[in-house]
């Protein structure tokens, strides 16, 4: 512990010194995807996750478990490279006419006009 007296006036909190070293082997990840995943978690300040991180992992797709009714900073950093890593479903199988052209659907003629 550093205690504050170095400091004039001395502030009204202690201090510490933290020593970080890093990992032997990192975890393989795309950092770009953890970096989006982070700064969608603590975009909502003091909110639940269900706010923002909720709406993220819908459209990515997330078909895991994650508790979602915690804030950001509970959440341990493993939980968080964990998601990361996850994997998103592979994209639907796309059809394709001879010669490569893709298969185009065309709605029935009465849905086709119809006003909302």
């Amino acid at each position: 512990m550093c205690r504050p007296r170095p400091l004039i006036p001395p502030p009204r909190v202690d201090s510490a010194m933290v020593r970080m070293r890093p990992l032997a082997q990192p975890p393989a990840l795309d950092p770009a995807r953890l970096g989006e995943l982070v700064t969608v978690a603590f975009s909502q300040r003091r909110k639940l996750l269900r706010h923002s991180l909720g709406r993220w992992l819908t459209e990515q797709q997330f078909g895991g478990a994650f508790d979602l009714q915690r804030r950001a900073e509970e959440v341990p950093v493993a939980e968080y490279v964990a998601l990361a890593q996850a994997r998103r479903p592979a994209p639907p199988e796309r059809r394709c006419q001879p010669g490569g052209r893709p298969l185009l659907r065309r709605a029935p003629a009465a849905a086709a006009h119809r006003v909302y």
